[in-house]
């Protein structure tokens, strides 16, 4: 569905978005307290693990050609984007030990590790 709907905080949501929290506009409206799944992202262990698996995450804006964002496949517009700055390796390894810490503390670690490509 693509109705918005309000939630919570009272901002408008679009339903069928793959996240309640993102507004109409595709933009986070928890983005200060947002789950560590997405504080994390793109910096997940199973995306850094080879360059294949990062240039599968990379898509494009909306206003470009090529492979745009959806709910099922996901996706990161900043993975190839022109205009991104490079991330330092001490940031990117952190994200990474924040994502793989949090996912181990919870039953079933390797399956969700398969089903969040963690």
């Amino acid at each position: 569905s693509t109705s918005a709907n309000k939630r919570g905080s009272g901002e408008e949501v679009v339903e069928g978005r793959g996240c309640v929290f993102l507004s109409k506009e595709g933009q986070c409206g928890i983005y200060e307290a947002r789950p560590i799944q997405c504080s994390t992202y793109p910096w997940w262990p199973s995306l850094l693990e080879s360059e294949e698996a990062w240039q599968d995450e990379a898509v494009v804006p909306g206003d470009q050609e090529g492979e745009h964002w959806n709910e099922e496949d996901g996706g990161c517009e900043g993975i190839a984007h022109s205009a991104s700055e490079r991330v330092p390796s001490s940031v990117i390894d952190e994200r990474r030990q924040v994502a793989l810490d949090h996912w181990k503390r919870f039953p079933g670690f390797w399956i969700k590790r398969r089903t969040w490509r963690l």
